[in-house]
């Protein structure tokens, strides 16, 4: 039995090997050649998560040190914080085909710093490793306690850097926004130079995504998943639905025809005028006057509601909308004793017209926002807002 149009996710099938591809006279073209087939297929941009925790000087984990930390140009700091990448499968293959693909990786990935793993997928045990990271094509997605530890790792980032830069793409998670986790210590003396390399690596953002993920899956129900002013039972199956595995290639525009679902987007956010005076507010108290202002956009994504539902592959993504889907009809059961319905066409014709689903995140504007309802103050709430007359560009995540 085929699988329902509405169940097809668009992004490509990367699971099954095709003879087709393999290409054994590749050891026989030229050097320079093969170094940039192996460069071009790093090419792409990775969402990575990492949490900053801070560092108890009685801990007995300790910070793993790094194999060339002698050779870096300045002090390393790294000692005030753990660095923990919750992020899966975050580095590729080129690491462990050949010596000549890991080298061509490793020149790539520049920046290597020691952390801990932390299996976004619900296993605990934490592992040692080497967080490897390019500014050019990555996307930070940061969350901290200490402001001090986010100091020294924008330090540390820079430190390890051959080419001085650190970080230029920055992602918060606006369910973590709070004032304190921006208000960073003055420092003096030998810590004025380790604060100054974190006002240069802000200074000097290319980009700030504000993450405002749906924590109630893509079906509209009322007050059932806490949207309590929407009285029709609706499914958004335009919204991508944010996976664990981190590579994506970026659309400027969604290809598909998502132009229905856009009047109605769920996100979990703040007001975006707040969140643009508090990150105005914080450059100001640190005297930073950006040369060129970072662009800043909201990411938003449906979120999977709990670590067994989570997309690492096409295969967890084809289960995960099976489970959705059948949700989403016993729902349709239900609306008329919950005081709901459907919005629009017939159920069983609104699924077979429905838009195929993506895995990945959309990118839209922040001054393009038309809310339909408001949070009320400065902390994170689900909301639903109109997004009919700004089409979002498409991070497609690279499933394996």
């Amino acid at each position: 039995m085929s699988t329902p149009h509405h169940l097809q996710i668009i992004n490509p099938d990367h699971s099954q090997s095709d003879e087709a591809a393999w290409f054994p006279r590749f050891a026989l073209l030229p050097t320079e050649l093969r170094h940039q087939i192996w460069k071009n297929s790093l090419e792409h941009q990775r969402l990575l998560k990492v949490e900053l925790e801070t560092r108890l000087d009685d801990e007995a984990l300790g910070t793993p040190r790094h194999p060339r930390a002698s050779q870096v140009s300045q002090p390393v700091r790294g000692g005030g914080y753990h660095l923990v990448r919750t992020s899966h499968q975050a580095y590729g293959e080129l690491l462990r085909v050949n010596v000549e693909s890991w080298e061509v990786a490793l020149r790539f990935y520049r920046v290597q710093i020691p952390y801990w793993y932390s299996n976004p997928t619900g296993h605990v045990e934490r592992e040692r490793g080497i967080f490897y990271f390019n500014p050019e094509y990555d996307i930070l997605q940061l969350e901290w306690f200490d402001p001090m530890c986010l100091v020294e790792f924008l330090y540390d980032l820079k430190t390890y850097d051959p080419k001085g830069i650190g970080l230029l793409n920055l992602a918060l998670d606006i369910d973590d926004l709070d004032s304190h986790d921006l208000d960073l210590p003055q420092q003096s003396g030998q810590e004025a130079a380790v604060m100054d390399a974190c006002k240069d690596t802000i200074s000097q953002l290319r980009e700030i995504n504000w993450v405002a993920n749906s924590y109630s899956g893509r079906q509209v129900t009322g007050m059932i998943n806490d949207f309590p002013h929407v009285k029709k039972g609706e499914s958004n199956h335009s919204c991508p639905i944010m996976p664990v595995t981190v590579s994506f290639d970026r659309m400027c525009r969604d290809p598909r025809p998502i132009a229905p679902d856009l009047h109605q987007v769920l996100a979990s956010m703040v007001d975006p005028i707040f969140v643009r005076m508090l990150w105005r507010t914080f450059l100001r108290e640190l005297d930073i006057r950006p040369a060129q202002p970072a662009s800043q956009r909201f990411m938003v994504a449906c979120m999977p509601i709990s670590h067994e539902t989570a997309i690492v592959d096409v295969e967890t993504a084809d289960e995960l909308l099976d489970v959705e889907d059948e949700q989403w009809r016993q729902a349709q059961k239900q609306w008329p004793n919950m005081g709901l319905e459907v919005a629009g066409q017939d159920p069983v014709e609104e699924l077979e017209s429905a838009v195929r689903p993506a895995v990945g995140f959309w990118l839209l504007p922040m001054d393009l926002y038309q809310l339909i309802e408001a949070p009320s103050d400065s902390q994170p709430s689900n909301l639903v807002f109109d997004a009919t007359n700004h089409w979002p560009e498409l991070g497609l995540a690279i499933l394996p």
